[in-house]
């Protein structure tokens, strides 16, 4: 009985220090400890992309119009010390991770980056869809870049490596004279819609160098260079075949006006690629409407046996800097395998959310 008395008196005595114990947690106190480092440590932001698109040529599936969920983009970022932060940015419309890496910066003349991220080439890459002037990407950047439609597939313009860079040279006008970059990427592309890894495929890394400068305010005019071997199929063959590309590039931007082109060349294995764009993006009513006129060319014999011309025209209206409304009109001039003409109208309402 006595022994009973004991255990009984024990297990008392530790339900009391346990209950007194969670009391001294203050959860609400714990939780506001949790939010207060994540609001100091970690930044989140983001943004989605709703489309109305019609065509007046059916597609692969008999459709002339849709609405879609072109992106829905989370991105985590924070700084570890004032020199190293990292970044995660996760696509959820079709889920995979586009970037993830860390970055050594230990002042604006040098920086290192390694992990998935955007490769250094051509000016267009190196912008987020989230500010981009129109609906679709011009065809000779998503074709050479890897946005999509690249021999490579489709990975956003992102590879996995490590870059090195920086800018130097501090103008009167308060940016710098000269960015320069320089990148080696294993040439696969990202992380799949499966979130699994895809595998280097060959023995070789590809380089990425870009350099750009900036004379005058607003003016920048550089040149960029992709070269590497992409082991995929082509005209049935599977082989590592030479991905080598060179971009021309000039830009300028104010306020109410950017004017923006570039000239592109490269080869897929044998076949010679090249086109050219040219954007204008003017703000009539000064950070609300704009109006959007765009011009490309594109040749690549494996898929045309002419150029391909696009003419492009809009007006975006902005609610705010990330959130906006787009109308766009497309008309596109292509010859086919078979050299005949087909020609095609397509009209894009997009509306964007971001915070």
């Amino acid at each position: 009985m006595k022994k009973r008395h004991l255990l009984i008196s024990l297990l008392l005595a530790s339900l009391s220090a346990q209950a007194q114990d969670i009391k001294s947690l203050n959860p609400e106190k714990e939780i506001g400890k949790v939010n207060g480092f994540l609001s100091k440590n970690v930044r989140l932001s983001g943004y989605v992309q709703f489309a109305y698109q019609y065509d007046d040529v059916k597609d692969a599936n008999g459709v002339y119009d849709k609405f879609s969920t072109k992106l829905a983009m989370f991105i985590l970022s924070g700084d570890i010390t004032k020199d190293l932060s990292w970044m995660l940015q996760f696509e959820a419309a079709s889920p995979r991770i586009l970037e993830g890496y860390v970055q050594y910066k230990p002042s604006n003349y040098f920086q290192i980056k390694a992990g998935q991220m955007k490769t250094c080439f051509t000016l267009e890459n190196q912008m987020s869809p989230s500010v981009y002037e129109s609906a679709n990407w011009d065809r000779v950047m998503a074709k050479t870049t890897g946005i999509s439609g690249d021999i490579i597939g489709g990975h956003g313009g992102r590879d996995i490596g490590l870059q090195l860079g920086g800018e130097a040279i501090m103008m009167p006008f308060g940016g710098y004279l000269l960015d320069y970059r320089a990148g080696v990427f294993n040439g696969t592309g990202i992380i799949t819609s499966g979130l699994g890894v895809k595998a280097e495929d060959n023995n070789t890394k590809d380089l990425a160098l870009y350099l750009t400068a900036q004379p005058l305010k607003g003016l920048h005019v550089g040149a960029s260079s992709y070269t590497g071997k992409a082991h995929v199929t082509l005209n049935n063959v599977l082989a590592n075949y030479d991905r080598n590309r060179t971009a021309l590039s000039a830009e300028y931007v104010n306020k109410r006006l950017t004017l923006r082109g570039e000239y592109l060349w490269g080869k897929n294995g044998a076949a010679d690629i090249k086109g050219f764009y040219t954007t204008g993006y003017y703000f009539i009513v000064p950070s609300r409407l704009a109006l959007l006129a765009k011009y490309e060319e594109f040749e690549y014999p494996y898929e045309y046996t002419g150029n391909t011309h696009m003419y492009t025209a809009g007006a975006t209206y902005h609610f705010a800097p990330k959130t906006r409304i787009m109308l766009n009109y497309v008309y596109y001039d292509q010859h086919n395998a078979t050299n005949t003409l087909k020609p095609m109208n397509e009209i894009i309402c997009q509306f964007q959310i971001g915070f």
